[in-house]
């Protein structure tokens, strides 16, 4: 026989020997592993088609009957491998599916329904040894089709193994199937002169075994390896992104307690938050003590809860965290039972929380979230609790910080008032002084102190101070101004050393007041009484016309402090004013004194009498009369003041009429502060007062005379 034939019969019995090799090899390293049995299948139907082919071509060397029934089996065989190869393949890759395993059971169940045609001979048939010493056979239209199914099985596998081979860093198994199935097409379908199918599924069944042996690729303890491997490799990314990760947590702590202003402050421990964990957005829940609650402060990202919004003890994840003092996790908090239900609609899923505290003080929660698929993981939520730590405490120093700065301003502000006042007595420079010191104190947008007449209900604006974010309402002077009937609420709250507060949307607001901080733009009034001893002689007023505000105890406590020193101003310009009336006073008696005893005639002497008073006391009017006892009645003397031109030179007023008469007949003085409440008093033509003195002269017990003094003021006397 030609060597050609010796070469093809000794490489068909090496593939036997090698493929049955391969068989005990697989599974003796992993009987039990599926893995192992579907190799071991594999090359086991391997080996049995290459000892068909050994003895085909021994029957056909010895002439021996039917060599076609051993080349049907060979073909038999031969398909088989395509559905195990595919098995092997989808596990080998780790990505066993029911969409493969049916492919499979299909492949299966194809190649023995094709094994009736093919033992029918109407597929193969007519097996020869050409001259040359090569098999040849006859192979019909039906059998080239046929024989494209197991190629298809192998493309498949092929490409499982060239997409897996990146993980394992082999090509064997590739390479292995990628000449299998070369050889199978060349040699067993357009058949050339050459034995092509002997000799690729020798080399490929050689490769194969390289791999199976050297590389260890079906031992169980390479794959336990590999999976070792594969954990410190992930491990090792992930104390990598720890490292980094915990890097960047002491960056940003030294840069948080470098942070003063806690306005600036919160917003970079939200924002620097949401980069930690590379969240979509955040926000920030402070504890507010006075209202028991949580509330929504700051925020970064987008379609977050709106500020102000507040959270009770148990409500929605942030309330959680407060309830349990333990970091929350929430993968799709729209679907969340103890979800908050004004947030259910937020684009967002993933939610982690944490509580935010100093030492064993609760400070708030501090949220990150995230848009599905994306989780958070405990390490997650453990690395956000360092840093919420970190955060804790550069809140705690930015407030430490705030508080002395607060009591050096105040101090300031306290050391300035008392300056003021020690250093001038002019009323309106000390006022206006220590309404914009208030002001400027806590930051108010305008600030006004007023005089309170307690006869007449009334109060005036002696000073106002206008920051620079005052409206342009709230610019309108009210200096000067009186405003009348004081609502007696308010008056008490004030006597009773109490502040108060107003806002513009307060259901419970007298509507006339509302309607004056509507006009003037305020939206919020902290009013400050202003006391000596037990008496209330005005209040100052604090205004905020940018937002709704809520004065802190401490901004308050500093306009009390402050407002005291205006009452010691106020109290202070009284005194003056009462010790230069006193002084104006002793200069009339003298001057009267001097006046009466240098002159003889009676009328000049009762004129200038009247004037003097006039002038000296800036009084409305003032007149004299005096008693007609025959009349009984009393005519005027003199006049000075609004009256002169009004009265008639020739008035008279009967004893007992009016305030006038009723001194004259009481011999009693009459004060009446209000004259529309007095019931002595009778209104002349063209008269405007307000209030009334009038004191009777005697000339022993007698009365001469009456003395009159109006003023066109509530409350003058």
């Amino acid at each position: 026989m030609p060597l050609i034939f010796w070469l093809d019969f000794a490489a068909y019995i090496l593939v036997a020997v090698v493929a049955i090799s391969l068989t005990l090899t697989a599974l003796a390293l992993g009987p039990n592993q599926a893995l192992n049995r579907c190799f071991a299948l594999f090359t086991l139907v391997v080996a049995v088609s290459a000892l068909f082919m050994v003895v085909l071509r021994k029957r056909l060397w010895l002439q021996m009957g039917h060599p076609d029934f051993w080349l049907e089996l060979y073909g038999l065989s031969f398909g088989l491998t395509a559905p195990i190869l595919l098995t092997f393949a989808v596990r080998y890759a780790g990505r066993p599916t029911k969409r493969a395993d049916l492919g499979a059971a299909v492949g299966f169940v194809s190649a023995l329904a094709l094994a009736i045609p093919l033992f029918r001979g109407q597929l193969i048939s007519n097996a020869h040894l050409d001259p040359n010493g090569l098999l040849n056979y006859d192979l019909s239209t039906w059998g080239v089709m046929v024989a494209a199914v197991p190629v298809l099985y192998y493309g498949w596998a092929l490409v499982l193994f060239w997409r897996e081979r990146h993980r394992t860093a082999e090509h064997y198994m590739a390479l292995s199937v990628f000449i299998l199935v070369v050889g199978f097409v060349t040699g067993g379908i357009l058949r050339p002169s050459s034995p092509i199918v002997s000799i690729t599924t020798t080399v490929s069944v050689v490769i194969l075994g390289y791999g199976v042996v050297s590389r260890q690729l079906l031992n169980p303890l390479r794959a336990l390896t590999e999976e070792l491997e594969h954990k410190v490799e992930q491990r090792t990314r992930e104390l990598a992104r720890r490292s980094t990760q915990l890097e960047a947590l002491r960056k940003m702590g030294l840069e948080l307690v470098a942070e003063h202003d806690l306005d600036t402050l919160l917003h970079s421990i939200v924002r620097r938050a949401v980069e930690l964990l590379d969240g979509s957005g955040g926000g920030l829940y402070l504890y507010q003590p006075h209202r028991d609650a949580l509330e929504w402060t700051v925020t970064v990202g987008p379609n977050l809860a709106p500020i102000g919004t507040s959270l009770r003890l148990g409500e929605g994840l942030a309330g959680k965290v407060w309830e349990t003092g333990e970091p929350v996790i929430v993968d799709d908090y729209r679907r969340w039972e103890h979800r908050a239900t004004f947030l259910g609609d937020r684009p967002y899923a993933a939610i982690v929380g944490v509580p935010v505290r100093w030492k064993s003080d609760f400070l708030g929660v501090l949220e990150i979230m995230a848009p599905a698929p994306r989780t958070f993981s405990p390490a997650d939520a453990e690395l956000l609790s360092l840093f919420a730590t970190q955060a804790g405490v550069a809140i705690e120093n930015t407030q430490l910080h705030a508080e002395t700065q607060r009591r050096l301003k105040e101090q300031v502000a306290l050391r300035e008032a008392s300056a003021v006042i020690s250093s001038a007595l002019d009323r309106e420079t000390v006022l206006n002084r220590i309404a914009e010191q208030m002001g400027q104190a806590i930051d108010a947008t305008s600030a006004y102190i007023c005089s309170y007449h307690p006869q007449a209900r009334e109060s005036t604006v002696l000073a106002e101070y206008f920051g620079p974010q005052a409206c342009e309402q709230e610019r309108i002077s009210d200096l000067g101004l009186t405003y009348p009937e004081i609502e007696h609420e308010f008056i008490e709250t004030m006597q009773a050393r109490q502040h108060n507060v107003s806002h513009v949307d307060d259901p419970n607001l007298l509507e006339s007041e509302r309607a004056h901080m509507q006009q003037y733009g305020a939206q919020t009034i902290l009013y400050i009484p202003l006391r000596i001893k037990e008496r209330l002689i005005g209040f100052a007023e604090l205004w905020e016309s940018r937002r709704r505000r809520e004065f802190t105890p401490e901004e308050i406590a500093l306009c009390q402090s402050i407002a005291q020193q205006a009452a010691i101003a106020l109290e202070n310009a009284r005194l003056f004013e009462e010790t230069r009336r006193r002084a104006a006073q002793a200069t009339l008696v003298y001057e009267v004194g001097q006046r009466v005893s240098s002159k003889l005639e009676l009328t000049p002497l009762l004129s200038e009498i009247v004037t003097a008073v006039r002038d000296a006391f800036d009084y409305h009017n003032v007149m004299l009369m005096l008693v007609d006892e025959e009349e009984e009645r009393l005519t005027l003397q003199s006049i000075a003041g609004a009256y002169a031109d009004v009265f008639p030179p020739d008035l008279q007023v009967h004893v007992g009429e009016g305030m006038i008469g009723y001194a004259a007949a009481s011999g009693e003085i009459q004060i009446s502060t209000d004259v529309s409440q007095d019931p002595h008093f009778v209104r002349k033509a063209g008269e405007t007062t307000q209030s009334e003195l009038t004191v009777p002269i005697k000339s022993g017990q007698k009365v001469i005379g009456v003395l009159d003094l109006q003023s066109d003021k509530l409350g003058a006397f």
